[in-house]
């Protein structure tokens, strides 16, 4: 566990005098409409709430009595502005002082931020890794080949030109991905030292691979079996921000390579969108993201179902045993190196049996005008970047 950190799945500390009696009352739905959640909300952060706006802004005053000494800016404003556009001309207006990682600015985005500030120094543009893009592979129907022979998929992620990726879509600010887990991990070493597979871009390799598992390239340069069936794989992803781009360069590096792929974008909106994501055939672009409990993302009950609501990250639904009681073994170990050890050997798995396909680093972009000091890099498993505002100060005003 992390100090002085709420976590995404944490459950912040709430005073007793003030829940206990709603709280043991029984009655759900007026324990959490109570508006001790939300404009009486008293808690144990550096600012104490004195105005709240729903939809428009929350305001926030020092409290003198926070136990890590009182904030140096008397006085927050946490503004909501759902347009992205919006939010950039914000920040170049100095309007908004910081967008933190919550904020969610693509990189193109932030790129934008950072070439019009940099002729005036007009402040910080911080790419952060928080987590993987991954493609998801749809393990549903027994009879496709990537389900059949783990070849295909080791073909399938040789195919990928990720370097390209980071470097045109992402202008170079992050890196290759090459196992589900924080660079920073011990495990992540441990798999670097140890040698597990990295399947680097390599097509003549993939080639051989797809005729090893009864794939040859034919006349046409489509990998294709014994009948005559090519491998169709499309690639499923939302229609927003850079996703649609994303799966057209994928399905366009697969389609080069030798498979038969398009891109299928869904309606980022769609009421059914968790279904569809848990039900695309082929491949699904989605993130994985950083958190202590993101590696139950292959297992059992994280797989969607109607019976669920289509719920879980497992997209796949990837099944193996051995992962599973892999993971039933980490939550029940608390001795750091013994879990490091067991991290290590379900990555193992993952980058052997590539039930999903480590893309790049996600990077969610902090970004902060000139003459704020304080907003910083963060740990990969931190949930926002305001942990220590507390800290913060405003140099020119």
């Amino acid at each position: 566990m992390l100090g002085n950190v709420s976590n995404n799945d944490g459950i912040p500390a709430i005073p007793r005098h003030i829940f206990a009696d709603l709280y043991a009352a029984g009655d759900k739905v007026a324990f959490e409409n109570s508006s001790f959640w939300n404009t009486q909300w008293v808690g144990l952060g550096p600012y104490r709430i004195s105005e709240w706006s729903p939809g428009s802004h929350i305001e926030g005053r020092a409290f003198d009595q926070y136990f890590l000494g009182r904030p140096k800016i008397d006085r927050v404003i946490i503004k909501y502005i759902g347009d992205v556009n919006a939010l950039i001309a914000n920040a170049l207006s100095g309007d908004v002082d910081v967008v933190p990682l919550g904020g969610q600015l693509d990189v193109p985005q932030m790129i934008a931020v950072r070439q019009a500030w940099e002729p005036i120094d007009g402040g910080l543009t911080l790419p952060i890794a928080k987590g993987v893009r991954t493609i998801y592979l749809q393990f549903r129907d027994p009879t496709v080949p990537w389900v059949q022979d783990v070849r295909v998929r080791q073909a399938l992620l040789h195919s990928l030109d990720r370097q390209e990726f980071v470097d045109t879509l992402l202008s170079g600010v992050t890196d290759v991905a090459r196992y589900f887990l924080a660079p920073v991990e011990p495990a992540y070493r441990l798999a670097e030292q140890r040698g597990l597979p990295r399947y680097d871009y390599d097509p003549a390799r993939a080639e051989r691979l797809m005729a090893d598992a009864g794939w040859p390239r034919g006349a046409d340069r489509l990998f294709r079996g014994s009948a005559g069936q090519t491998v169709t794989i499309d690639v499923t992803s939302s229609s927003q921000g850079a996703n649609v781009q994303e799966a057209q360069t994928i399905a366009s590096q697969w389609s080069t390579a030798g498979f038969q792929s398009r891109p299928t974008p869904y309606p980022a909106a769609a009421e059914n969108a968790t279904e569809i994501r848990h039900n695309q055939k082929g491949a699904l672009i989605w993130p994985y993201n950083f958190s202590l409990t993101v590696i139950k993302t292959f297992t059992t009950p994280e797989v969607g179902t109607a019976a669920n609501r289509w719920r879980g990250g497992n997209y796949g639904n990837y099944l193996n045993p051995s992962y599973e009681g892999l993971y039933g073994e980490l939550i029940n170990t608390f001795d750091g190196a013994a879990r490091d050890e067991i991290t290590f050997r379900m990555l193992r798995i993952l980058a052997e049996e590539l039930p999903a396909l480590p893309v790049f680093f996600t990077p969610l972009a902090l970004v902060a005008r000139k003459g704020i000091e304080g907003p910083g890099v963060v740990s990969a498993m931190q949930a926002a970047n305001a942990w220590n505002i507390h800290t913060w100060e405003i140099k020119d005003r």
